[in-house]
């Protein structure tokens, strides 16, 4: 080792205590950014940037090193260019394990290699340090972090987190949340480092996000059976801020976040101070903010407030708005149900007209309609028919199960659907009544099949004029028969192959 790299090391060794939380912290960024090769250098420049931030790194005095972050030396922008520099000449991983193994016994690797569940005290600060070490074991371990680093943190990062949980209830599952949580935070540090595409975003992070979502969901539902007083202070109360860090994530999963914020206060701070205090520390006009702002307000009943905070937003709040909709709706509470029905109403159409696509749009009318049906049949039947179109197969089946054959027609005209194809059992029904109410679905039907221009298409469009004639004759309007098969005949001499078809099927006679 030159005389440079020895003084730089011992530099370094002296001035950034591993003891210290917040430089351990900026320090496994850094790590990050470096392994992730985020780190480059303009020798024109003399700097080195890493993640869009300018470090300029004084080797003869680490402290005078500057980024153009702001934060303080030492942020995690000067650690990632510090190992880079370093790691270029000695052994970066020896380093490492030197500054760990200078630290004091309160915090070195023997104590934090002690499972929580071998230790009769249990705090958040404490899980939160048996965390942050099994992090730094398992990506110690990671040669290269790639795309595949979500499923690795799913699986054996988060999996290893839960081999470690307390073996008795609350603490089993209390421990599994945060260790849950802590793993969304890990995966959120990769996504800020890595270029994220919708493609990526949806191939290698939604699944594992989603089944860690899961999986903290069901920890919390067993939670709600559970006495978590005697952890109020230790653990709650602890963990709040830390929770409050989530909608100040910069990830491409804003919905995630806040989801996770919810779910974590709607079971875990059910305390009237708490939830006050959280309000007095969210002051920013941010979606995030507004929306976790009205959740408080939703978890305290006062609904009026609720809707004042998210009604000049509701098709980004739209979302949030039918959760606290449905779980009112569910409890079955006849008091709060009617406001927010009501508000639901009244955006329902312009969230479903903002969906970019056809088949989200069918997929959020259906959770829709599910939610007024259990509510209440008049609401519901508005329902169906302010959703239109994408509510025609509810609409549909419900006419016809209804009795109301005569309406349920008219709406298979009105949206032009084939029921001569794929109805039989209801045309069947209506024949034996009704033929009448089928002479313009016939029509209409023959006019389609005659449009596509295709010898098949004909052969069908004749079949279905037999069909015609069969029910004009049963109403005794052969006439109107005759005079209507004269008039689609004249108007399309053009098609030699139609008209051919219609001689093969003995209508016309040449």
């Amino acid at each position: 080792m030159n005389d440079s790299i020895a003084k730089t090391e011992e530099q370094f060794l002296r001035l950034f205590s591993y003891e210290d939380s917040s430089v351990r912290e900026a320090a496994q960024k850094g790590l990050q950014f470096y392994r992730l090769s985020h780190v480059k250098e303009s020798e024109a420049l003399q700097r080195t940037f890493v993640d869009n931030e300018q470090v300029h790194m004084d080797e003869k005095n680490l402290k005078q090193s500057t980024c153009s972050c702001g934060r303080a030396n030492p942020c995690e922008h000067f650690f990632a260019t510090f190992f880079h520099k370093y790691a270029r000449q000695q052994d970066l991983m020896t380093l490492i394990h030197t500054w760990k193994s200078q630290s004091t016994p309160s915090v070195s690797l023997s104590t934090l290699n002690v499972s929580p569940s071998q230790t009769h005290t249990h705090s958040y600060k404490s899980w939160k340090k048996a965390f942050t070490h099994q992090y730094e074991t398992f990506i110690q371990h990671q040669l290269n972090v790639d795309f595949t680093i979500y499923e690795k943190l799913y699986h054996h990062y988060f999996q290893k987190l839960q081999s470690q949980a307390p073996s008795a209830s609350p603490l089993r599952e209390l421990y599994t949340v945060y260790s849950g949580v802590e793993t969304f935070f890990k995966m959120s540090l990769c996504m800020q480092s890595q270029e994220m595409t919708s493609h990526r975003l949806d191939s290698f992070v939604r699944p594992y996000i989603y089944q860690l979502l899961e999986q903290i969901d069901s920890q919390l539902s067993q939670l709600k059976k559970e006495q978590l007083s005697p952890y109020k202070t230790s653990i709650l109360s602890a963990s709040i801020s830390d929770i409050r860090e989530l909608l100040q994530l910069s990830i491409p999963l804003p919905y995630e976040k806040v989801e996770l914020y919810q779910m974590m206060w709607t079971t875990l701070y059910q305390d009237s101070t708490w939830m006050r205090n959280e309000q007095k520390e969210l002051q920013e006009n941010s979606l995030e903010q507004t929306i976790a702002r009205a959740h408080l307000l939703f978890l305290q009943k006062q609904d009026t407030k609720t809707i004042e905070q998210i009604r000049h937003q509701p098709i980004a709040t739209f979302l949030p708005a039918m959760k606290w909709a449905t779980t009112v709706v569910m409890n079955e509470d006849k008091k709060r149900a009617p406001q927010w029905m009501d508000y639901i109403e009244r955006h329902m159409n312009g969230y479903v007209r903002s969906l970019s696509s056809y088949q989200g749009s069918r997929n959020m009318v259906s959770m829709m309609l599910t939610l007024f049906e259990s509510y209440d049949e008049a609401a519901y039947i508005r329902a169906l028919r302010r959703l239109l179109p994408y509510s025609f197969i509810e609409y549909s089946r419900f006419l016809y199960e209804r009795g109301d054959l005569k309406q349920w027609i008219e709406m298979q005209a009105a949206f032009r659907y084939n029921i001569l194809e794929y109805e039989k059992e209801a045309l069947a029904t209506i024949k034996q009544d009704h033929k009448e109410w089928l002479l313009p679905i016939y029509h209409q039907s023959i006019h389609s099949l005659i449009e596509q221009r295709n010898r098949k298409s004909y052969e069908e469009a004749v079949h279905h004029l037999h069909e015609l004639k069969t029910l004009y004759h049963a109403l005794q309007q052969e006439d109107e028969y005759k005079t209507y098969v004269e008039k689609l005949t004249t108007s399309t001499k053009s098609l030699r192959a139609f008209q051919q078809a219609l001689q093969k099927g003995q209508l016309i006679h040449v």
